[in-house]
């Protein structure tokens, strides 16, 4: 399980140097709408879910 983690914490750690900006500032101003619906967008957010779900 922990495989899975680092996975998606490296994945993660990409969005955030690829927008510079971290993943839980992401994450509010996605959810309140102020960011787009661009693929990557997407698939930070889901990725930011599943890790999330796996540290539990």
């Amino acid at each position: 399980m922990s495989h899975k983690i680092n996975d998606i914490h490296e994945i993660l750690k990409g969005f955030e140097k690829k927008y510079d900006m971290k993943s839980d500032e992401f994450y509010k101003k996605y959810v309140d709408g102020t960011l787009g619906d661009e693929m990557d967008f997407l698939e930070w957010k889901a990725s930011i879910e599943i890790y999330n779900e796996l540290k539990k």
